[in-house]
């Protein structure tokens, strides 16, 4: 059995965010994302419009979803049981696992690179251009592209 935590961040403006948690594929909860400024020398976690951007890591959305101070309200705690008793199990096959791999992968490089470039749309041309591959490729392998098509617009 894996347990699969990601964490999702989209950008609604410069200084507009959320972060969406899924669990082994299934969104769980969205969080508000606080936009600030990003100084010289700090590290910014998502995508860095403008000297905008989160200061906040995954981890710290993570957190707040397994140890959410609310719980005995909202009973996340039984929404991921139910994930992860009538789920599928990801990563049981070769081609699961590439497709975390290559989620992750794409990613880790987007979170680092993308406020190099221009526009979402220039990167993403790049970045895929690069891979040899498209997004009707990626989401063929199993790769959920949604967030990055909306980034490439």
């Amino acid at each position: 059995m894996k347990l699969v935590i990601e964490v999702k961040r989209r950008r609604m403006s410069v200084t507009q965010g959320t972060v969406d948690v899924y669990v082994n594929g299934q969104k769980v909860i969205t969080f508000g994302d606080k936009i600030e400024m990003i100084g010289e020398g700090e590290r910014c976690y998502g995508e860095n419009i403008g000297g905008w951007g989160s200061k906040k890591p995954d981890s710290s959305f993570i957190a707040g979803y397994l140890w959410h101070p609310h719980d005995e309200l909202y009973n996340y705690r039984e929404k991921m049981e139910r994930i992860l008793v009538d789920g599928e199990e990801p990563g049981e096959s070769a081609e699961n696992r590439l497709a975390v791999l290559l989620a992750n992968a794409v990613g880790l490089y987007a979170e680092r690179h993308s406020d190099s470039y221009n526009t979402g749309a220039e990167f993403w041309e790049m970045l895929l251009g690069e891979l040899g591959t498209d997004f009707e490729e990626l989401e063929a392998l199993g790769v959920n592209v949604e967030d990055m098509k909306e980034a490439a617009r």
